[in-house]
């Protein structure tokens, strides 16, 4: 069974006006909306009443029900409680229904409109980002003056060594999430950068990645740690990819890091999976680095077959090793 993602924990109560995140309407989802408004008319309730709940206008309500592109998430959610309660019906199975007809989530307006695809479970390539974004990835939210008034910029960051790596996980963010996003080359690295406030509150509010220095608390997601084997594996991947090393001339697997809890929670994936570590230290070293090595051959095999992604340097090196 799959993991739904609760997309209404996108919205902050602080969100202003521009910075509320939105549902695309497409004809199903506008079809639910007005369905539950004319239901909550029924009991006696004026549309009036209803924006009022909302903090919106009259005429803003009435514009969401007959002709805007989009309509932000945290207004359905209230217009699903009004409902629940005018009605007595079930307020979580309604939502749960609404969420399956949102298919593209945006903010921002004018020309700074940006959009997404709603991901609304745990996938495997999913996992993979997060690994990789734990063990690699930085989020900032910073103020910069814009109009005479401070504006936030959600920025997300990942840096990296080898081009395959990076270009790898590109395609990963592109293909889950829609977004149109290019890997650069930085003189001794790589890396991606992504300004988009949808991708920042997928990581933020429900992954529960910190804003800021994470790296010496960082730690696996609960629900990647709640899902299934293949999601936790993949998890690994993205982890090993980015923070992991195959060393060139014995292809020992290892993986060194401040977060404590994330060594201890990617040993204990690989155990799991039948690939416990030959040496594990969780004490840290004078770099305040914690650590685990696999070095059996058939242990490595694994590794090269289940775990790192195919054609990846890491993966050639591995594989070259081992033959």
């Amino acid at each position: 069974m799959k993991i739904q993602l609760d997309l209404f924990k996108l919205c902050n109560e602080d969100d202003n006006k521009e910075g509320r995140i939105r549902a695309l309407f497409n004809p199903e989802l506008r079809k639910e909306i007005r369905y539950l408004v004319k239901e909550i008319k029924s009991k006696d309730v004026k549309l009036k009443e209803i924006a009022e709940e909302l903090g919106t206008t009259y005429t803003t309500l009435w514009d969401y029900l007959v002709r805007t592109k989009s309509i932000p998430l945290d207004y359905i959610r209230k217009i699903v409680q009004i409902w629940s309660r005018t009605t007595g019906n079930s307020h979580e199975k309604k939502i749960a229904e609404i969420q399956k007809m949102i298919k593209r989530l945006s903010y921002g307006s004018g020309p700074q409109i940006r959009s997404t695809n709603a991901v609304k479970e745990l996938s495997r390539t999913l996992c993979k980002i997060l690994g990789a974004h734990a063990a690699d990835g930085s989020m900032r939210k910073r103020y910069t003056k814009w109009g005479g008034k401070m504006v936030p910029h959600y920025e997300i960051r990942f840096r990296e060594e080898y081009e395959d790596n990076i270009k790898a996980l590109t395609n990963w963010i592109n293909k889950i999430f829609d977004i149109n996003v290019k890997p650069k080359d930085k003189k001794n690295h790589w890396y991606i950068y992504i300004s988009n406030k949808i991708l920042f509150r997928y990581f933020h509010n429900i992954f529960g990645f910190p804003n800021g220095r994470k790296c010496e608390i960082v730690e696996m997601p609960h629900l990647v740690r709640n899902s299934s084997k293949g999601c936790k594996k993949a998890f690994v991947t993205g982890v090993l990819m980015f923070d992991g090393s195959v060393e060139r001339k014995t292809g020992y697997v290892s993986l060194f890091c401040k977060s404590k809890p994330l060594v201890s929670d990617v040993s204990s994936i690989l155990m799991g999976l039948k690939i416990e570590p030959d040496y594990i230290n969780l004490e840290p070293d004078k770099y305040g680095r914690f650590r685990f090595i696999i070095r059996k051959k058939e242990k490595r095999q694994k590794i090269l077959k289940n775990i790192l992604e195919p054609q990846t340097t890491k993966w050639l090196r591995l594989r070259k090793t081992l033959n």
